[in-house]
């Protein structure tokens, strides 16, 4: 089951179960940089939990709605929002680095990369902003998880475009995070990596010996993909048990033109204001 599933269906382990721990790795890489393939791996050689942002959508919604006003600059208890995990990766504990390695100095830091910011952004544009768009978010409404986690994307991309004075998101944000990340990190305690590099230079990194089964190499794209589509067919299927079926048509309607709309258009995804 994907992480999205479990986030949608809400089937995560509740965190009031976890350990009483904290994390060990933070993870400073921006998503669409081999998240799918470093959880995994992370999970493999002993970091778990590992908080990541679809584990969050699926966490309880305290955890969830916490997030907001941290990226509104409102002061945030870190050992309490991160009570349970051995690491963090991706966003958005990714916008908050400064902050977590103030909190956990003896945390190691790794900085997942692609081969290029185009790369990235290649990424995020076929993926991510969809997400952040508005049909998006009035789709998958209804769908408590999937609610939280879209006000949660809102906030990502809202913080990339004031923290880095951007009029619209682009490869920039990959660029200035990761000069940012170098800048703030010792050399000692940060790993650059790209899963394309496989174990040894992350296991060598963290003092682990080096697992007996192939690194994992999860199709990112194609994953979200597919868990996009099962966003959309969940949230669809929620609109019609709370529309009923003359309801929702009429509101399909509306939405896929406007889909189609933006698409031909080519209008950024994240049309409908901020």
């Amino acid at each position: 089951m994907s992480l999205l599933r479990e986030a949608l269906f809400n089937k995560q382990r509740p965190v009031q179960q976890l350990e009483p721990t904290e994390p060990k790795v933070i993870g400073a890489g921006l998503g669409r940089t081999g998240m799918p393939s470093l959880y995994e791996a992370m999970q493999i050689i002993g970091f778990a939990p590992c908080h990541h942002m679809l584990t969050l959508a699926g966490d309880t919604p305290r955890r969830c709605i916490a997030f907001e006003p941290a990226y509104a600059g409102a002061p945030t208890d870190w050992h309490k929002l991160m009570d349970g995990y051995i690491c963090t990766i991706g966003n958005p504990t990714a916008d908050f680095v400064p902050e977590l390695i103030e909190a956990y100095p003896n945390a190691l830091v790794i900085l997942s990369v692609r081969d290029s910011p185009e790369a990235w952004w290649n990424s995020v544009s076929g993926t991510i902003r969809l997400v952040m768009s508005v049909p998006f978010g009035i789709l998958v409404f209804p769908v408590t998880p999937g609610r939280h986690a879209w006000h949660v994307v809102r906030s990502i991309r809202r913080h990339w475009l004031r923290t880095w004075d951007l009029d619209e998101l682009g490869p920039e944000v990959y660029t200035r995070h990761n000069a940012m990340i170098r800048e703030l990190v010792t050399p000692e305690k940060l790993l650059e990596f790209n899963v394309k590099q496989g174990w040894a230079p992350l296991c060598q990194f963290l003092g682990v010996p080096i697992p007996g089964v192939p690194f994992p190499h999860a199709n990112e794209r194609e994953e979200m993909k597919k868990n996009l589509r099962l966003a959309i067919m969940v949230g669809a299927l929620a609109w019609v048990l709370i529309l009923g079926s003359t309801g929702v048509g009429i509101w399909a309607i509306v939405y896929l033109r406007l889909w189609r709309y933006l698409t031909v258009n080519k209008l950024p995804w994240g049309w409908g204001g901020l």
